[in-house]
């Protein structure tokens, strides 16, 4: 539109500095003759930050380039399972998701993993056969104990401090009973009771 176009003098002998390119109207000498090498595709826009949706990981900015997410500077995540203290894991569509127990810490029952789940304990939430009392072949009692989990260092987005209560069970052996006989009186010869041995 302009009718002008790229031109260059030719270098000057003795000069190392290469000339400087500028327009001229067209005139059809060498100088105005170029060749193009193409280096790489332009970028339209390039994101200079991740969506607010991303907590963690990393996204393509667009432009051959790669952004971090997150708080952290690695895009890791910063909340920690309260019993486990393992970290969160970051998922394929950058979200931080916490890492549930896997492992027990009792013998028996249900117990929190962590993460708002339960993973069940011992033999399908019952006492294994070997917690039986060897005598009376009864099966050991699944009783509850619960302490709370100390707090995390780390908090959730909103701010609040991770707390859970740690309840596990523990199988006890259920005391054998015996039965004897008591004499009352003459009359009445006995009488049938039975007693929990210490």
């Amino acid at each position: 539109q302009t009718g002008r176009f790229l031109d260059a003098p030719a270098p000057t002998a003795g000069v190392l500095d290469p000339p400087m390119a500028t327009t001229h109207l067209f005139s059809g000498e060498d100088s105005q003759v170029w060749e193009l090498t193409r280096i790489a595709d332009r970028c339209s826009k390039r994101l200079d930050k991740c969506p607010v949706t991303a907590e963690c990981g990393t996204q393509d900015d667009w432009c051959g380039g790669t952004l971090i997410c997150g708080a952290t500077l690695d895009g890791s995540c910063t909340q920690k399972n309260p019993l486990t203290d393992a970290p969160y894991r970051c998922t394929s569509d950058n979200r931080c998701e916490c890492v549930p127990r896997t492992e027990c810490k009792g013998d028996c029952g249900e117990e929190p993993d962590g993460c708002g789940g339960t993973v069940v304990c011992g033999m399908y939430g019952n006492c294994s056969a070997d917690t039986t009392n060897k005598l009376s072949g009864e099966q050991a009692w699944c009783i509850a104990r619960t302490t709370t989990a100390a707090p995390s260092t780390t908090t959730e987005s909103s701010g609040t401090v991770l707390m859970s209560l740690d309840t596990f069970h523990r199988c006890e052996c259920v005391p054998q009973t015996c039965d004897f006989i008591v004499a009352a009186s003459p009359e009445n010869v006995s009488l049938a009771t039975s007693q929990k041995l210490p």
